[in-house]
């Protein structure tokens, strides 16, 4: 199963010249948001979270943009075609909370690692192996 079936397109993103403060005000407290990529002119420059802006004292805030302290390199990034438990493993061993889905050189949406365990404890509970799954096994059979 492709990560294309997980995965969150709707993604709020900021642009690198926003200051902190901002941020803040206007994005983490107003949308409960933890991470946000950083486009510019259309581009994925990198990803905020709130382990890099609390790097920075609140005080200096107003003085540092996202630019400042976003996350360059690596990105941890995959592709809607990367298969899940692939993009899940990444997740896991990198030890980070999202994964950038990339298409093309743009930013297509966000993999959680939460996303991807609620959907895969739903299928569990379900019952249910997918259709990729499914055809799978009965070419096997």
């Amino acid at each position: 199963m492709p990560v294309a079936t997980v995965f969150r397109r709707d993604v709020v993103t900021v642009p690198p010249q926003l200051s902190l403060r901002q941020l803040v005000d206007d994005y983490v407290l107003r949308r409960g948001l933890r991470a946000f990529p950083v486009v510019e002119d259309g581009r994925l420059a990198g990803i905020v979270t709130i382990t890099d802006v609390r790097r920075v004292p609140s005080e200096e805030w107003d003085r540092y943009t996202v630019a400042q302290v976003m996350t360059r390199d690596p990105l941890w990034t995959v592709r809607p075609s990367t298969p899940l438990l692939d993009a899940l493993r990444l997740l896991a061993e990198q030890d980070v909370d999202q994964l950038l889905v990339v298409e093309d050189g743009s930013l297509a949406g966000v993999l959680t690692r939460s996303a991807v365990l609620r959907f895969l404890r739903l299928q569990t509970e379900l019952g249910h192996r997918g259709r990729a799954a499914e055809e799978e096994r009965r070419r096997a059979a």
